[in-house]
């Protein structure tokens, strides 16, 4: 699609063919409107836009967009239910290599990244992403796909049960082998930092142990997204 690019800042900017134009600020206060106008949402903006060529900035939030036109990203996100009758166009403002997670993100046209550094897409089953590789400038876009989402929330045992933090989570595939899905610890709410998988083994080993409580081991599917709940026992000997 044709049209002139303008960049506002952390603003959505859609510049149609007709010469229409459209310009929502990202809390959806500061809208004025020149053509078709989109409706604000509670998750951001949730609009069709017609022959468009669409600028969105900063962190604006897209979750659930549908874009008729190409579509320019300009500071690499993850993303979830953005159709693109378009190509669509990822850059990073960061100045390094970038990792994002798509879900349910299907683009007609091509991806491409005009940036200096690579991008690397981690894309769900329900994508449909063709590369443009090594895109128009320097970087690369490469997309893995079969992208497999691990979560764990850990709490005691305690009625009602309180979330414990800076438990220590190991997820692995293959314990032989140097490397692991997830080495960290869980947060005030005792969650740990998604982690994501790709690859062909269907189960892991997952681990969870703080000092005052009994360690747990067992296994996590590989197969589907999974969010797993461990409870841990207060240890009386290690008090």
């Amino acid at each position: 699609a044709g049209g002139t690019f303008l960049d506002f800042g952390d603003i959505i900017c859609v510049i149609k063919e007709s010469g229409d134009t459209v310009i929502i600020s990202s809390d959806g206060t500061n809208t004025r409107n020149c053509g078709d106008k989109l409706t604000p949402t509670a998750g951001g903006f949730n609009g069709v836009m017609y022959r468009t060529v669409i600028i969105v900035d900063g962190d604006t939030d897209i979750d659930g967009w549908a874009a008729v036109g190409d579509l320019y990203i300009n500071n690499a996100k993850d993303i979830s239910d953005v159709p693109v009758t378009g190509d669509l166009y990822i850059d990073t403002k960061t100045g390094q290599n970038e990792v994002v997670s798509y879900a349910n993100v299907k683009v007609s046209g091509v991806v491409y990244n005009p940036s200096l550094y690579n991008i690397e897409i981690h894309a769900d089953a329900n994508c449909e992403l063709t590369a443009d590789n090594p895109g128009t400038g320097a970087g690369q876009i490469y997309i893995v796909e079969g992208l497999i989402t691990l979560n764990v929330n850990v709490k005691d045992n305690a009625n009602p049960p309180v979330a414990i933090s800076d438990a220590l989570v190991y997820i692995d595939e293959d314990l032989d082998s140097g490397g692991s899905i997830a080495n960290t610890t869980t947060d005030t709410n005792g969650d740990i930092t998604q982690a994501d998988y790709v690859g062909a083994v269907t189960t892991a080993t997952l681990r969870v142990r703080k000092y005052g409580y009994k360690s747990y081991i067992g296994t996590v599917s590989l197969t589907v997204d999974t969010i797993t709940s461990i409870t841990l026992i207060p240890d009386p000997q290690q008090i």
